[in-house]
């Protein structure tokens, strides 16, 4: 579904998770994140059937591209790592 906001999620530990379930359960935005832990990124592209990526350069670089452009980001990393 095309929706007029693409929110990407940086980081979907516990925090980043939530807000990517709190997102799409709003059904006002497309979402997708980016992950660097593999097994994490396709644990939680699969429980939420949304595209994740394992770097922040690949997510805008293929976002870009497309008919829906990242609109907003969210920094869900350790706060050490932002």
């Amino acid at each position: 579904m095309y929706h007029s906001h693409h929110i990407l999620i940086v980081g979907v530990g516990s925090i980043g998770e939530r807000h990517l379930r709190c997102f799409q359960s709003t059904g006002r935005s497309d979402v997708s994140f980016v992950e660097i832990n593999d097994a994490l990124r396709a644990t939680i592209s699969e429980r939420y059937g949304v595209q994740g990526f394992a770097s922040l350069e690949s997510a805008i670089s293929e976002l870009s591209r497309g008919s829906q452009p990242i609109t907003a980001a969210i920094i869900a990393t350790p706060a050490n790592r932002h």
